[in-house]
């Protein structure tokens, strides 16, 4: 079987693993999930007075007045600790749905392979599962009073939490399409028998 010859929920499922699996990539490395703009004022005498630092913050690395630094060699809240490992956790799922649906489209030996449509189907469903509770986790850590603000890769992992549900379901519609084709078609030569069988009756009962 070639993706021309698969069912359009795989094709579909496909093509937007691949999309969502690169945008993931931006939005897991960007240092960009908060931003916090710089703020300053200006004493009686008119030197400048910092009100509010200006830097950003991404997963694993962020950067305060210029200065960048590696978030896992410093101090880092739980709640980046975790969000790092559920998005990670998102990553390798989703590669490993790409490589199984690719193996079930155009590898010979895995023609028709449900199992790997199954596990297709367990895989993108928690990283779906992971990737919204982490756009869930991930604003709850912040202080939105301080002038911080959600940049662009947190809304490409809200994009890709949305995607990967999309993904999910079509993965499931492929399933169950392969689960109950063999009834369908069963039911159908059973219809065209008895078409065959009450036609051969009415010839016989005319002649």
């Amino acid at each position: 079987m070639a993706f021309h010859e698969s069912s359009i929920h795989c094709q579909i499922a496909f093509v937007l693993l691949i999309g969502t699996t690169l945008l993931l990539v931006v939005s897991y490395g960007a240092p960009y999930w908060t931003t916090r703009s710089r703020s300053i004022d200006y004493d009686k005498f008119g030197n400048v007075v910092i009100l509010r630092t200006g830097g950003n913050a991404g997963l694993w690395s962020g950067c305060t007045e210029g200065e960048c630094y590696e978030r896992y060699n410093i101090w880092t809240p739980n709640y980046v600790k975790v969000c790092g490992a559920f998005m990670t956790t998102s990553f390798v799922l989703l590669v490993l749905s790409t490589v199984l649906l690719f193996l079930y489209m155009w590898h010979r030996d895995f023609d028709r392979d449900k199992r790997l449509v199954a596990v297709s189907l367990v895989n993108t469903s928690l990283s779906a599962f992971l990737i919204l509770l982490t756009c869930v986790v991930w604003p709850a850590g912040q202080n939105f009073q301080s002038g911080e603000y959600l940049n662009w890769p947190y809304i490409l992992a809200v994009i890709c939490g949305i995607f990967t549900v999309i993904i999910a379901i079509k993965i499931l519609q492929e399933l169950r399409r392969e689960l109950f084709a063999p009834h369908i078609k069963l039911a159908m030569d059973n219809i065209a028998m008895e078409k065959d069988n009450i036609s051969v009756a009415s010839f016989s009962m005319v002649v």
